[in-house]
């Protein structure tokens, strides 16, 4: 038996745990822009440089001034060096970021599911690790792997469209356009976007995976999981709105900027409570009788009606939460 109130509560305490992450995931994804933007700057130095050496007739550069210059060689190696260090800057970010975020969804996800069970069963949580390198990460290899042919795919393609400038004896300003103009792969989109579209899905799937981690240590508090989506869904993800995550066609993130995830249903207060002592036992019996979802759900009067509700914060929670911790951190 599952009571609606505990039911409402526990996907109302959900929506604030997805908002406050929401804008943990911002805070990292406006770095990793700041990052970029600092690369940018680099690379627009590097050319204006390059076209200050080989416009040696004030016309425009051209390819024979670029070579007799050595400006095309130099400027070649720059755009090789500057990409490697956003490469590996970007990537450290993201590997920072990402674990963070991890281990902040596992202790809002915690928190929230305390709150609609019972003082006697304590949510359990991962180890906090003493370094979070030491938190499991979502396939680095592969996402690595996928941003170093980004990064080299748009530095040769930057040069492509450079040389083709200089042989069309372009200006200067069409040369520093090239910066944010360049684009790569099929269909062609520019360096921000894939840096958009692959680490949100990383961080995302890292969000759901600290998620997941509360929920394979308190399985015996929480009743199903169910496929919920936020906004504008795509076919696929509308099409399991609703189900249990057993039941739902793939998983969460089902694709890149998917913003779906497992809405937790717990079980329900008075099961819960007969895992308890003998006071715990009694009111479950009461809460049967009444259908009432007491402690931090409602607050009663002594005359045991309801004169409002609570839910304690996330810091409250932290600050006094007894931590009962199961395992190693997944």
């Amino acid at each position: 038996m599952s009571y609606r109130k505990q039911d409402t509560t526990a996907a109302q305490l959900q929506d604030i745990t997805n908002k406050a992450l929401d804008k943990l995931m911002a805070k990292a994804g406006g770095r990793m822009k700041s990052i970029l933007t600092a690369t940018k700057g680099e690379l627009s130095t590097a050319i204006l440089t390059a076209y200050r050496h080989a416009d040696v007739n004030k016309q425009g550069w051209t390819m024979s001034s670029l070579r007799s210059s050595g400006a095309l060689g130099w400027l070649s190696s720059q755009v090789s060096a500057i990409m490697q260090r956003f490469y590996a800057l970007s990537t450290a970010e993201m590997r920072r970021s990402t674990r963070g975020l991890k281990w902040q969804s596992a202790l809002l996800h915690g928190w929230a599911l305390d709150q609609v069970t019972p003082d006697c069963c304590k949510v359990r949580l991962p180890n906090k690790p003493m370094n979070l390198e030491a938190v499991s990460f979502v396939d680095p290899s592969s996402w690595e792997e996928r941003w170093s042919a980004w990064c080299d795919g748009y530095g040769s393609a930057l040069m492509s469209n450079l040389r083709m400038n200089a042989i069309n004896k372009g200006p200067l300003s069409d040369a520093l356009d090239e910066v944010d103009a360049t684009r790569v792969n099929t269909p062609a989109v520019d360096l921000e976007t894939a840096m958009s579209r692959l680490f949100d899905n990383i961080m995302y799937t890292n969000i759901i995976g600290g998620q997941n981690d509360i929920f394979n240590l308190n399985g015996d508090l929480i009743d199903v999981e169910i496929w919920k989506t936020r906004g504008d869904a795509c076919e696929d993800c509308d099409a399991n709105e609703g189900l249990p995550m057993d039941e739902a066609e793939g998983d969460i993130p089902l694709h890149p900027h998917c913003r779906c995830y497992p809405l937790t249903v717990p079980k329900s207060y008075a099961d819960l409570l007969r895992t308890g002592g003998a006071d715990d036992r009694d009111l479950a019996d009461a809460m049967m009788t009444r259908g009432l979802v007491p402690n931090s759900m409602v607050i009663r009067d002594n005359a045991g009606n309801i004169s409002g509700r609570m839910i304690v914060t996330f810091n409250e929670w932290l600050e006094g939460q007894p931590q009962v911790l199961v395992g190693g951190a997944r």
